[in-house]
């Protein structure tokens, strides 16, 4: 599916986020993407994502924003929830909504960059 696996395109990955159940071609795929998280945001939105997309580019976009945490990089995190804090998309407000909260908590390292967000905020169990 991937002309590169360690080196795919955005087109790629949205063809790839659109089949239920597609495996990550590698370990760390996600440390690999070149993609912003609005462009992740993008795809979490796109109604033609499957499910199991869906999962993997929310996860994506809360690892990204988990590094800015970590790092302490607290006025990245802040211009995110500026920007996105009244998006249409509700999922969007309640992940401004965790950010926020998280600015003022000591930093979960499996909440926000192994799947525990992405997963609360998909209803996932």
């Amino acid at each position: 599916m991937f002309a590169d696996p360690y080196s795919p395109t955005k087109e790629e990955l949205y063809k790839w986020g659109k089949v239920e159940g597609a495996l990550v071609p590698c370990e760390d795929f996600d440390l690999l993407l070149d993609l912003t998280v609005d462009e992740g945001i993008e795809f979490v939105l796109d109604n033609e994502m499957s499910k199991s997309g869906k999962q993997f580019f929310l996860s994506y976009v809360c690892l990204r924003l988990g590094e800015l945490l970590r790092a302490r990089k607290y006025k990245e995190a802040k211009e995110f929830i500026k920007t996105h804090q009244n998006h249409s998309s509700q999922l969007i407000k309640q992940l401004c909504n965790k950010l926020e909260q998280a600015l003022s908590q000591s930093f979960s390292y499996h909440y926000w960059c192994s799947g525990g967000l992405s997963n609360e905020l998909l209803g996932n169990k």
